[in-house]
């Protein structure tokens, strides 16, 4: 696969993880449902792993910009 493709699929996959966290997190909001999972306090995997979605997906789509910008050089 060429660069280009991977870092596009990277960004993607950034960008749905940080768009399901919001949709979810709102959908709930809205049901008038308190989050169904600990943010803080506890220190189970899935409260944790809540916490690092946005960052996680953020990260993503940084990497899968530089990933998708980096340029070969050939020296002739």
């Amino acid at each position: 696969m060429h660069m280009k493709t991977i870092g596009i699929i990277v960004f993607i996959l950034g960008i749905l993880t940080v768009f399901v966290y919001t949709a979810f997190t709102y959908l709930w909001a809205l049901a008038g449902i308190s989050i169904p999972y600990p943010l803080m306090g506890k220190s189970d995997s899935f409260g944790l792993f809540s916490l690092m979605t946005p960052p996680i997906g953020a990260m993503l789509m940084i990497l899968g910009g530089l990933i998708y910008g980096k340029k070969k050089e050939v020296i002739k």
